[in-house]
């Protein structure tokens, strides 16, 4: 069995929880909401034969600490950078990301193109290429990313999440899954953990707050594309070839398409699959 550490480290303003597994070239995986490291495990234990595989836990989520500012993406993608390069040395490192987790990658590989050598895109279309804005729009048979739009109302969400987090947090990994029983209940019990912590959800809510700087920030980065090979997976329940025409805009070299009998939690429903997907990217990233 694959040996996963955890670990603290003083970056910047925050104290960050991150863990670690394995030894050799630095992939980072980063998660999204309401998401922590944990949802990453299964990757990490498969990547870590070759790679020395770090997951934080970002900015306000899990047992990083929660400050109430800091949320949008050149800031969150430079925490994350920090650890990976200041504290722990890595000097090139493929940068993956799921759900908000691949925006952060996308603004990390952007703002610190010499360093990242790989980026992957999970789930995600990212704020600034027009995907997410339009799917943001309501449509007349109710199937639109309304939580986009609802999250960034001020103090409601979080005043009605707290009252039953547990609801919340089944209903996402149902609604949104291919195989609604692939989050397990030792998974879900620890999401449940790390979102009743105080402060948790006005972080992660303020993520939501934040996606117009995000989409602005973005637009900025896109004026030049990204040459480092890219993939982008949606699962073929749900995004499918949607993020990988949301990075043709933001990069030169992509592929990837629809993960089959796959929704939104695509580490814990096909973890095979992205691992392998990962192995490859930073196979020929790093040669």
């Amino acid at each position: 069995m694959t040996l996963i550490t955890n670990h603290k480290a003083d970056i910047k303003d925050i104290r960050m929880h991150y863990s670690m597994a394995g030894d050799g070239p630095a992939i980072v995986l980063i998660h999204g909401w309401p998401h922590t490291n944990f949802g990453w495990r299964e990757v990490q234990e498969r990547l870590a034969d070759k790679f020395t595989v770090i997951a934080p836990d970002i900015r306000g989520a899990g047992y990083t600490t929660r400050p109430e500012t800091g949320y949008d993406g050149d800031n969150l993608a430079d925490d994350i950078r920090t650890l990976v390069k200041d504290h722990l040395g890595h000097d090139k490192v493929v940068v993956v990301g799921h759900d908000w987790g691949a925006v952060w990658a996308y603004h990390y590989a952007a703002q610190f193109r010499d360093e990242v050598v790989g980026l992957a895109n999970f789930e995600m279309m990212i704020p600034g290429t027009g995907g997410h804005e339009a799917g943001m729009q309501p449509q007349p048979d109710g199937k639109f990313f309304w939580h986009m739009n609802w999250h960034s109302v001020p103090t409601y969400p979080e005043e009605m999440i707290r009252g039953d987090i547990r609801r919340y947090l089944d209903y996402y990994y149902t609604e949104f899954s291919y195989n609604p029983h692939a989050v397990t209940l030792e998974a879900l019990n620890e999401y449940e953990r790390a979102f009743t912590q105080f402060g948790s959800l006005r972080s992660g809510l303020e993520i939501y707050k934040k996606f117009w700087t995000h989409a602005e920030q973005a637009k900025e980065h896109m004026k030049s594309k990204l040459e480092m090979p890219v993939i982008a997976w949606g699962g073929a329940a749900l995004m499918n070839n949607w993020c990988v025409e949301s990075m043709e805009k933001l990069a030169n070299d992509v592929s990837g398409g629809g993960i089959p009998e796959c929704g939104h939690w695509v580490a814990e429903e096909q973890p095979d699959f992205v691992a392998n997907e990962i192995r490859s990217l930073a196979e020929k990233a790093f040669a």
